[in-house]
């Protein structure tokens, strides 16, 4: 060996051991895991390295198959060790630069594929440890593994079966981890892994459901998730021959929109389904975030159709068969404004009556989808109760436009601080639906006062406590602090509302 091969030698071991030191540093710094562990896997491949170059004479570096040579001296452990330490490396350096930045780009990276990369790489490892170390003929340890594999394969033909779905399902990819599919008619639930063999799912119920690949990729799958995540229900009911059914789809989408689980864009809808024995069969249709809200929403959905439909003063006809040897009695009438005040807790204030004066005085009000019953900053000296539909309440902040605070249904009210007050309205109310409103005047209201001006200082308590109930500082205050508040804002309100009335308070 010369001085010229004895230099190159030096050189390769320098440049080998300023590698290893350099992973070394990088393992030891504070960086993520994933890094860290690559360094240190890094490491241990130059430093095998290293010592398998400094074992190996010199002249033998110069061949041309000199890579060979250096692995398949007489130290196999060693060289074993090297093989298996370049695997790892390999399989590392894919998790932090490969698998890693695609899934950066929004790209998932099915667990299958990177289990069969990873496994490639061990393999040939496998055969250059064979191969290079051991001597061993490439050609006849393929021979050999071929006949293995057949007789495996013959062994495991249910199980290779479900493999080969497996890697069918993740190249075609109809479903991913998180989506809410149903196989066949039967088998619905949340995708939770898609392994090797099975695709694991999760019910409703919480229950676990392991399903072959092979029995997936033969089924009939609906995937909820795609092409989007929104997903449409429905939720059918029975109502009168004797209804309108312009009245009738006015009352189910307003209680539709009023369930909170239901997006408002797309907009429930309501059509006919058929004409049954007893009733005109409607269907509701509405949109939910996700499949895993849909029975959470029809049930919301439900439960305020009942509540809207009673308001309304709707029935809702149940099977039956009866035979009338006299004419059929008229369908129940509207509920009036009598029925409205005594489900509101702001004229409980009120005697028997002063709600029956309040009632007289009431004006029925048919207000069509998309009107502005009062706009925010206006004057206004008027209330209103809602008897049919949904309105919501908008509020306008400055550089960000109209946000849409509350939505409003039958049996509630807005607009009394302008009614007992005269304060410009707070908010915009909207029509959503062709709604019914029964308004009050402030003639009506002062007519009442004047008879009895203890009913102010009794409104006065209520508004009050209804602002109150609002403020989350005044739910956690001592229940004396929060009377006395109650009291104090009572006395400012009722203050205002002598002024507004021209009413003489008390001495």
């Amino acid at each position: 060996m010369d001085q010229a091969d004895t230099t190159r030698i030096l050189v390769y071991l320098i440049v080998l051991g300023a590698a290893f030191l350099a992973t070394l540093i990088v393992a030891m710094r504070p960086v993520e895991a994933q890094t860290r562990r690559l360094a240190r896997a890094a490491a241990v491949f130059l430093a095998l390295s290293w010592l398998l170059v400094a074992r190996t004479e010199a002249a033998r570096l110069l061949t041309s198959s000199a890579l060979v040579t250096i692995v398949n001296d007489q130290q196999p452990v060693l060289a074993t060790l090297w093989w298996l330490a370049f695997a790892w490396t390999v399989k590392l350096g894919l998790d932090r630069f490969v698998w890693r930045n695609l899934q950066a780009r929004g790209m998932p990276v099915p667990k299958l594929l990177t289990d069969v990369v990873h496994a490639i790489v061990f393999t040939v490892a496998i055969f250059g440890i064979l191969s290079f170390v051991f001597d061993q003929p490439v050609a006849g340890l393929l021979a050999t593994s071929g006949i293995v594999a057949i007789v495996v394969g013959l062994a495991l033909q249910s199980t290779l079966s479900d493999v080969f779905s497996g890697i069918a399902l993740n190249i075609e990819r109809p479903y991913r981890a998180g989506d809410w599919i149903q196989l066949d008619k039967d088998t619905v639930g949340e995708v939770v892994e898609i392994n090797w063999r099975a695709t694991r799912l999760r019910t409703r119920l919480g229950n676990e459901l392991i399903m072959p690949n092979s029995i997936v990729a033969k089924a009939q799958i609906i995937n909820y998730h795609y092409p989007i995540k929104h997903y449409r229900a429905s939720v059918t009911v029975g109502l009168n021959y004797s209804l309108p059914p312009a009245r009738a789809k006015s009352v189910l989408r307003a209680a539709a929109l009023r369930a909170p689980l239901v997006l408002t864009d797309p907009s429930p809808w309501v059509r006919i389904k058929e004409f049954a024995d007893t009733s005109i069969v409607y269907e509701i249709m509405y949109w939910v975030d996700g499949y895993a809200a849909d029975l959470d929403a029809h049930d919301q959905v439900a439960t305020n159709m009942w509540y809207a439909l009673d308001a309304a003063g709707i029935e809702v006809p149940f099977p039956r068969k009866d035979v009338y040897l006299f004419r059929e009695p008229a369908a129940r009438p509207d509920p009036g404004p009598r029925d409205l005040i005594s489900r509101i807790d702001l004229f409980e204030a009120l005697s028997i009556a002063e709600c029956e004066m309040l009632a007289a005085g009431m004006e029925r009000i048919e207000v069509p989808a998309g009107t502005a019953v009062v706009t925010q900053g206006e004057s206004g000296e008027s209330l209103y109760v809602v008897a049919e539909g949904v309105l919501y309440v908008g509020i306008n902040f400055e550089g960000r436009g109209r946000h849409i605070v509350a939505r409003l249904g039958p049996g509630e009210l807005f607009g009394e601080m302008s009614l007992l007050t005269g304060e410009p309205r707070s908010a915009t109310v909207v029509t959503e639906t062709a709604a019914v409103l029964y308004g009050v005047a402030k003639p009506v209201m002062a007519e009442i006062l004047g008879r009895n001006p203890g009913t102010a200082e009794r409104l006065g308590r209520v508004l009050a406590e209804r602002k109150l109930a609002t403020q989350d500082f005044a739910r956690a205050l001592p229940m004396r602090e929060r009377n006395e508040m109650v009291w104090s804002q009572g006395q400012a309100i009722v203050q205002r509302i002598f002024a507004f009335f021209g009413i003489k308070a008390k001495n």
